[in-house]
């Protein structure tokens, strides 16, 4: 979801480019890193089993492996309710629900070669990611301040089993495909089981990939992982 953006407008500021990276203290030219949560961080947290990864082609291309627990942080706000997963230091995606079950907005943050991009996208009144009623397929859209629009389909597949924590528990399996438009162009697809009162997904397992016009051409952004929820229970 333009997760390449700020990369590839950051490529067009030629010289600035190695007056940048000086200014982060990077001292091999385009090198990237990735850093996971420490262990004594995850207090309160809901964790994941994680594999996966993420890729950029800029640069000469850099690859954040997932580290094999991720954590999802929720948090009650006035409108609502706040689900951030974070994988990385450099990397995580926040999503707002409000009371009724509506999605309000989506908000990622990434970090590759020392540039920061916080992206919010505004969604739709009628956003929401799990069924009101009988339904069993809905479509809307977020937008990111004009400059790319994500069009959402979802469609529920049914109730499967899933084992969290060598516990059955019965989840709704939603298919949520994505299209990107705009500066980003791209597709999505993410597989959630999620719960649905209070909502919380279980596992996850997701498929992108977007390319960003910048300057120098297109920047290719690839995201593939899978998530199982470890527990029921937040760390204590």
């Amino acid at each position: 979801m333009g997760r390449a953006k700020k990369l590839a407008l950051w490529l067009g500021g030629g010289a600035a480019v190695f007056v940048a990276i000086v200014a982060v203290g990077v001292l091999v030219l385009f090198r990237d890193s990735a850093t996971p949560l420490s262990g004594e961080d995850k207090a309160g947290l809901y964790v994941y089993q994680t594999t996966g990864f993420e890729t950029a082609s800029a640069l000469g291309g850099g690859r954040h492996d997932y580290p094999a627990e991720t954590y999802l942080s929720v948090v009650v706000e006035d409108c609502g309710t706040a689900y951030r997963w974070q994988a990385l230091e450099e990397r995580w995606d926040e999503t707002l629900l409000c009371e009724d079950g509506r999605l309000d907005r989506t908000t990622s943050w990434h970090k590759w070669f020392g540039v920061e991009d916080l992206s919010h996208y505004i969604c739709d009144a009628s956003a929401h990611v799990v069924p009101i009623g009988d339904e069993t397929t809905w479509a809307f859209q977020c937008e990111n301040a004009g400059v790319t629009t994500v069009h959402w389909v979802y469609e529920v597949v049914g109730i499967e089993t899933v084992e969290i924590g060598g516990e059955e528990v019965e989840a709704t399996h939603i298919v949520a495909t994505e299209t990107d438009s705009g500066t980003t162009v791209g597709t999505g697809t993410h597989h959630r089981w999620v719960l649905t009162n209070p909502y919380l997904v279980v596992k996850e397992r997701v498929d992108i990939a977007n390319t960003t016009e910048s300057p120098i051409g297109g920047v290719d952004y690839v995201e593939q992982y899978e998530i199982v929820l470890t527990s029921l229970a937040p760390s204590e």
